[in-house]
């Protein structure tokens, strides 16, 4: 298990920048891998975690599923509380919605919630491609959402200043457009389930 404090900038892309940043790092390091992101998303009926800006989710990425509780803490960073599952924990909680104990339970616990109140809400697919440089992470995405699909990038840094430098330098050389308001993915989700 393990917590972490995450920090990150983001923008959206539309098809065309998606596809023409993903060739440019490609053309300079041909070998790196797409990773395949399932991200299945729990709440209550009523959205408990959503309305109090945390999300719980079950990440599975190459076969490896990781349980996680992040809480948003301001419109870049978040704590994430990350706890790796075996495959008995994963088959239980997808197959059965029988939660791992540990430390998330711990913390959603501490939030006065039980966690067997919590069911999946949906899911979402995300083929991503992660450059790492220097002191950022850079994660080009195309997600789905039922059957819609959108494409964001994700700049993830040891602080605030160097994320915000490295996506500015990037939108200025790929010409995509920075916004205030951008939604995280998850938000992005919500939005299209509580419209359907």
């Amino acid at each position: 298990m393990s917590k972490n404090k995450e920090i990150e900038v983001r923008a959206m892309l539309d098809e065309d920048k998606y596809y023409e940043l993903c060739s440019s790092y490609l053309r300079k390091a041909p070998y790196l891998p797409f990773l395949n992101i399932l991200n299945i998303y729990y709440d209550t009926s009523d959205f408990t975690l959503y309305h109090s800006h945390s999300v719980l989710r079950l990440r599975l990425i190459n076969n490896t599923p990781t349980f996680t509780l992040k809480k948003g803490l301001d419109e870049n960073t978040a704590m994430e509380i990350n706890q790796v599952l075996s495959g008995k924990q994963y088959n239980d909680l997808v197959q059965k919605n029988i939660f791992p104990h540990g430390e998330v339970e711990n913390e959603i616990k501490s939030y006065g919630q039980m966690i067997h109140k919590y069911h999946e809400i949906g899911k979402l697919r995300t083929k991503r491609l992660e450059i790492k440089e220097d002191d950022v992470l850079i994660a080009i995405d195309a997600n789905t959402f039922n059957d819609e699909k959108d494409y964001n990038i994700e700049i993830e840094a040891s602080n605030l200043k160097i994320a915000k430098e490295k996506i500015e330098q990037l939108s200025k050389q790929f010409n995509f457009h920075l916004s205030s308001d951008y939604q995280t993915k998850y938000h992005r989700f919500m939005n299209k389930i509580s419209n359907d």
